[in-house]
């Protein structure tokens, strides 16, 4: 029983859900955070995000299980490797989606819609989508995209359109990377990567990211000078910019692996200690100049 529900969990790919974090943005800039039922609230909303994620990696996971046997790597996957039936999977799968749906739909009703587009999209890009040159990597982005609004939506905020832009091209962003991490994968024949890898050159990829790297600062600095605090909040461009800098060293430099993207949010110290003085300084800001 142990066994099954830690091999349930490591199917659900718990280090993935680091992405659904996005729904804490309209709690953290609607100066929120001090709001318990808010807070209680966005926190849910992650979960719901989690067990909605974790069913489509699960369906995902029944469904390519023959192919996963004969890779290198995939065949270790629980469902792949025998370890978890796909009947128990299946109905955890169905499980988790009616529960995430069914509290959604119970906190706002535009919560739950979005949970179910988040759900179908998913399976759409698991099955057709990833592997569809440029439509990949807008789906990746469509995804925090709709994190984002659901999370000011379920706390009851306004929704931004600076934040639905800056969202928009941070996920491009961190797609185009890990496309750029598969093609020098497959190019050194490390691994399968897809359809995908195959249709996108280095030199495509580079400009994309040129132009969504800039997208990305810019959009930020905007969306931080919309803000009531538009003065202090510019502060924490400088954060951001090492940010996407540190990002691209990693990859282009270090040649962090697509399997390591991640995760690489919780393994370099610098981005890590990064990240908490973007959020102390956004905090600080809001809690001093509120």
């Amino acid at each position: 029983m142990v066994n099954n529900f830690t091999a349930l969990i490591r199917t659900m790919r718990p280090k993935h859900w680091i992405k659904n974090f996005v729904v804490f943005a309209g709690l953290i800039f609607s100066a929120s955070f001090f709001d318990l039922a808010k807070g209680l609230t966005a926190l849910v909303t992650f979960g719901l995000f989690c067990l909605a994620a974790g069913a489509v990696y699960i369906v995902n996971d029944i469904s390519d299980r023959e192919k996963d046997r004969a890779h290198p790597e995939k065949s270790g996957r629980p469902i792949a490797s025998g370890e978890l039936g796909v009947l128990p999977a299946g109905v955890s799968a169905c499980l988790f989606f009616a529960v995430s749906l069914s509290v959604g739909f119970y906190i706002h009703f535009h919560l739950g819609l979005i949970l179910t587009v988040y759900f179908l999209v998913n399976l759409l890009y698991s099955f057709w989508l990833k592997d569809v040159i440029i439509l990949d990597i807008l789906v990746i982005s469509f995804g925090f995209v709709l994190r984002a609004i659901a999370g000011a939506i379920a706390i009851g905020v306004n929704i931004s359109p600076w934040l639905v832009v800056s969202t928009t091209f941070l996920a491009l962003f961190l797609a185009l990377n890990k496309r750029q991490a598969e093609l020098a994968e497959t190019t050194e024949g490390v691994t399968d990567q897809g359809e995908t890898s195959d249709a996108y050159t280095a030199t495509y990829l580079t400009q994309l990211i040129m132009v969504v790297t800039t997208a990305t600062v810019i959009s930020y600095s905007l969306y931080s000078f919309s803000s009531v605090h538009s003065d202090q909040m510019l502060w924490t461009t400088s954060f951001v910019l090492y940010g996407v800098f540190r990002y691209l060293y990693l990859i282009e430099v270090k040649g962090v692996s697509s399997g390591q993207l991640s995760e690489v949010l919780l393994k370099d110290p610098p981005l890590i200690i990064n990240i908490m003085l973007w959020a102390g300084a956004v905090v600080g800001i809001m809690v001093y100049f509120h």
